[in-house]
Parts: structure tokens; C-alpha cells; sequence
């Protein structure tokens, strides 16, 4: 299968190229792939003739999209759009990464379906959000697969921060009052792939199982790597204060991706301790084709 990738580079992006490494993979990166160029979008999306583009470019600083709203609309959202209508033009199907930061406050303290209406809190979400439904809109065929709290080989995120932190036998006070899913960038590349092979459509959740708050979440990271979990002290968040606005409850319920694949990925915590022990082995790093002129 003829794929490109968007932001191939990031994070989950390489965690994808490893995983997907099978197919014919196309790619795409800044400078010379940039969402905020919508003719270059169009472009280089028409020269890699893709059967699906898996999108997971994006402006993923949640504070700085805060700071700057034009610039996150730009590429989340109107980048997106350009996304979905280059696939509409060369008729690929379109994979969307999306985030549990499309959904707001809860009435209810259960797992939010694939289906639900989103209620963005933070101008990050509410540009994802806007990039969801360009992607319905446009798109001839597509998957929006929303997933958070993600970690993993090559990128900035909170495990990563937590153990050098620990590591360096600094403080530790960590927000106790917001919940969701832990989720491996390996793992969400097993989902993606899972979906693909069998040419679903829809909406999905891509998050390990089971939930647990931020100070959970650090005090198992740091127990797993051999250190004391008593360094790591609870707190709420008006005790820290941030640019954008958290949602208090994103638990994302996995029930559509069970439904398409006959499973879940694996809990958090296991998946946590084989990130933390290195057992998912040696990581398959194919060669980046180049992208289109």
C-alpha cells in the first residue's frame, strides 16, 4: 500500500515509519512540507499519489497554542482542510490524528465514545476539533483516530520530563485532578496499522487501557525506573498554573476500535514498563523517502 506520512519525523510520526515500514512510504516533513502553505500541501500531496495519507502533523504545544490561536487555526485546522482536499483530489483515504482534547467538561465521570460531540476547552482543541470536521467534510474516506497523554521514543513529553527530573533529585508536585489515558506511541502506531489492514472508516479511540491522573501517572514512571515514588507530591491544578485550560476527565472509551480490530491495545501501565525497560526491542528505523518538490 502506497502511504504518506505526515510529520514523519515527530514523535509518533517515527514510531509510525517503524511500524508501517512494510509498505510503500512516502514521507512528509518540514521545511518542505508545511501546513500553513496550501498549495504545497496540494502539491506534494498529488506528486506521493497516496491510497491513504496517515496526518499527524500538527502544532501540538498545548500552552503555545493558547498564546497563539491564529497560528494553531492555521495549522491544525485550515491545514487539515488542505490535508482532506488534496486526498479528496487524488481520491486517497485519510488517517486524522486527533486528541482527547476535542472533548470539555463531563457531566458524567464515564469513557467518552468515538462518537461524541466535542466541546473543546482550549484554543488547541478547538483547532483539532475544527480539523475533524474538515476531514468529515472533505475527505472521501477517513479515520479520525483521537488519542492521548502520549509518550515515546523521540519526542519532549511528561514521562520523559518526570524521569529526568527524578533522575536529578528535583521536587516532584504533580496535578492530581485530571484523568485520562496514558498511551505509547508504539502502541497507537499498532492501532493505526490494525485499522488499516482492515480498511475501517469512522471514528476511533487509540489509547491504552485503563485510566489514571498525571500524579499516577509519575508516580509509576518513576517506581518503574528504580526510584522512590514518595519524591513525587500531589497537587490541583490552580496550584499550577497554565496557559490553556485541561480537561478534569478525557478518559476515552476504546469501544468502536475494539468492535473493528476484536481488541483493545494493552494496559497502560504494561505498556509504561515495556517503554521504561526498553522490551519492545530494537526499534526498525527504515530510510525516509524524500518529498515531493
Amino acid at each position: 500500500m502506497r502511504i504518506a506520512l505526515t510529520g514523519a519525523d515527530g514523535m509518533l510520526g517515527q514510531a509510525l515509519m517503524a511500524r508501517l515500514a512494510d509498505h510503500d512510504l512516502c514521507a512528509l516533513t518540514e521545511p518542505s512540507f508545511s501546513l500553513e502553505d496550501r498549495e504545497g500541501v496540494l502539491d506534494a500531496l498529488a506528486g506521493a499519489a497516496p491510497e491513504w495519507v496517515v496526518h499527524t502533523a500538527a502544532m501540538t504545544n498545548v500552552d503555545g497554542c493558547e498564546q497563539n490561536p491564529t497560528r494553531a487555526y492555521r495549522i491544525n485546522a485550515m491545514g487539515t482542510r488542505y490535508v482532506a482536499e488534496a486526498c479528496a483530489r487524488c481520491g486517497a483515504g485519510l488517517v486524522y490524528i486527533s486528541t482527547d482534547f476535542v472533548f470539555g467538561p463531563r457531566r458524567m465521570r464515564r469513557p467518552i465514545e468515538a462518537w461524541e460531540t466535542g466541546d473543546p476547552l482550549s484554543a488547541y482543541g478547538l483547532a483539532k476539533w475544527g480539523g475533524e470536521r474538515f476531514v468529515e467534510a472533505l475527505a472521501p474516506r477517513w479515520i479520525i483516530a483521537r488519542t492521548a497523554w502520549l509518550y515515546g521514543e523521540g519526542g519532549t513529553h511528561f514521562v520523559g520530563t518526570i524521569l529526568k527530573k527524578a533522575r536529578e533529585g528535583l521536587p516532584l508536585r504533580v496535578v492530581n485532578d485530571q484523568t485520562g489515558c496514558p498511551t505509547y506511541a508504539r502502541d497507537v502506531a499498532e492501532g493505526v496499522d490494525a485499522l488499516l489492514q482492515r480498511e475501517a472508516v469512522g471514528w476511533f479511540h487509540l489509547v491504552n487501557t485503563g485510566e489514571a491522573t498525571w500524579f499516577e501517572l509519575a508516580r509509576r514512571t518513576v517506581e518503574l525506573a528504580g526510584l522512590d515514588p514518595d519524591g513525587v507530591q500531589p497537587c490541583t491544578s490552580e496550584d499550577v498554573a497554565r496557559p490553556a485550560p485541561r480537561p478534569a476527565y478525557s478518559v476515552l472509551s476504546t469501544l468502536t476500535y475494539r468492535e473493528a480490530t476484536g481488541g483493545d491495545l494493552r494496559p497502560w501501565s504494561d505498556a509504561l514498563k515495556d517503554y521504561l525497560t526498553g522490551g519492545a526491542g530494537e526499534e526498525r528505523r527504515p530510510s525516509l523517502c524524500p518529498s515531493p518538490p
